[in-house]
């Protein structure tokens, strides 16, 4: 494994796989009885995604070693201190943040970095493709979902429960090496002590904070971990703050400390937005941010130009390429997949000038086509499985919802026994990752597997158990 290619073995979750793919041939019956008693224990823990769909656990499990495990972190954490450099010179040069970020300009006035915070970033998990070979690519930079941080431990303790019980693990020592279950909450107070103890946050309460689409999801899973640490929190939509000029309150309640599980899209989509009037339904929100009298995580510089597909181009452009060393730089080449705003002109790709919208019309089996800012997994297209008059539509610009365009890296697929329609079975199923980092330190990693390329769990698909050697 070279510095600048990590690599995943996966030959260890492969035997994994295939053991139990032939324990299901042999005794199915056993393995559907300690499948049902997982389910049971998972569901003490309420994992479901708001109500909107229950999840259940699959037996299978992605198995790391010592060389794995530290792949994984030197990727997340030298990402998180790329991403938030280049997100800081955005913001530093007006030029460069209406020609880089332009679509959030209404945002502009109301960008300030987070009290207590020394990043850009404070909550971040960046997606990742494990290709065949295990090497490991990013393909979407994400910092406003709770999802992972607050279910992946849950179902790797279950699911491991469930193999230690069938035996299959072998004779190593295995961990839990998922995201921690406290992060996210450990990370939040973090910010929130090094603010009130620099003097710039009062104490107050800590308010999970939902915008005009309502998403709570998860929020209720950090309500339990705040009120386990003996702290007041509650969950409220951002309209229904208050802001004095120094004091932003909820209900008569001082407040020092948010978690904005916000969706930041341009007005005009058709799916996660602020329209138009933002600014008057959460004016005290963006006032009192902007002045710093509480500790907001994550800020709406994350929440935006951090969030958005287009960063994964901009880290490469020769401009950005001066923000960073060699190693960096080979970094980026090497692990982030080839990203461009989908819009008319040349752009250069593996070493050579293509005129892009052509380009991509004309090999789609090579690409995906993602909005720049939504989530769950809306509206991505990979060209592969796309019709070519679809595929052709696609590739005309719409104002109303900015794309970008990505190389395609087939996922590594692993055998996976768990429950379908017609019961127990073995089903083919790709892996995805999601690196957690909290503060620029990295917490862990979500493994995803789903019948479906588009590895969103909400759809389809199973959180997967993340285990390493002692």
């Amino acid at each position: 494994m070279s510095d600048a290619q990590p690599r995943l073995d996966l030959g260890p979750s492969r035997q994994l796989a295939a053991a139990l793919a032939d324990w299901c041939g042999r005794d199915r019956a056993r393995l559907a009885e300690v499948l049902a008693a997982a389910d049971a224990r998972l569901g003490q823990h309420d994992k479901s995604f708001g109500g909107l769909k229950n999840l259940s656990v699959a037996l299978s499990a992605l198995l790391l070693d010592a060389a794995d495990v530290a792949a994984l972190r030197q990727t997340a954490e030298r990402l998180f201190a790329i991403v938030d450099r280049v997100v800081g010179w955005i913001l530093a040069s007006p030029e460069r943040s209406e020609r880089l970020a332009g679509d959030y300009r209404r945002i502009f006035p109301y960008l300030a970095k987070t009290p207590g915070a020394r990043y850009w970033q404070a909550i971040s998990r960046y997606d990742a493709v494990v290709a065949e070979d295990g090497r490991i690519r990013i393909i979407e930079l994400n910092t406003g979902c709770p999802a992972g941080f607050m279910h992946a431990a849950a179902f790797t303790k279950t699911t491991g429960t469930a193999l230690g019980e069938l035996g299959v693990l072998g004779d190593a020592a295995r961990m839990p090496a998922t995201i921690r279950a406290t992060a996210l909450v450990d990370g939040l107070i973090e910010i929130e002590r090094a603010a009130t103890a620099a003097g710039s946050v009062e104490p107050g309460l800590a308010v999970l904070l939902t915008d005009e689409n309502r998403l709570t999801h998860e929020l209720d899973l950090m309500l339990d971990d705040f009120a386990s640490r003996g702290r007041i929190a509650r969950i409220a939509p951002a309209e229904e703050l208050a802001f004095d000029g120094r004091r932003a309150t909820h209900r008569g309640q001082p407040i020092s400390l948010t978690y904005d599980k916000f969706r930041i899209s341009v007005p005009t989509s058709r799916n996660h937005c602020w329209r138009d009037g933002f600014d008057v339904r959460y004016a005290a929100f963006l006032a009192a941010q902007k002045a710093g009298a509480f500790a907001a995580v994550n800020n709406l510089a994350a929440q935006s130009i951090a969030e958005d597909k287009s960063l994964l181009g901009i880290l490469a452009l020769p401009e950005t390429a001066e923000l960073m060393s060699e190693a960096e730089r080979q970094f980026v080449a090497d692990n982030v997949l080839w990203t461009a705003r989908l819009q008319p002109g040349r752009v250069v790709r593996d070493g050579a000038e293509i005129d892009l919208l052509a380009y991509v019309a004309g090999h789609q089996d090579e690409f995906v086509i993602k909005p720049t800012s939504e989530g769950r997994g809306y509206g991505v297209v990979i060209g592969r499985e796309c019709p070519r008059d679809e595929w052709q539509t696609l590739c005309a610009v719409d104002p109303a919802t900015p794309r970008v365009v990505q190389d395609y890296v087939e996922p590594a697929k692993l055998s996976v026994v768990c429950d379908g329609d017609s019961g127990l079975a073995v089903r083919e199923m790709y892996l995805t990752l999601g690196l957690a980092t909290v503060n620029g330190r990295y917490e862990g990693v979500l493994s995803r597997i789903s019948p479906s390329r588009i590895t969103n769990v909400a759809r389809q698909g199973f959180v997967q158990a993340v285990l390493a050697n002692s």
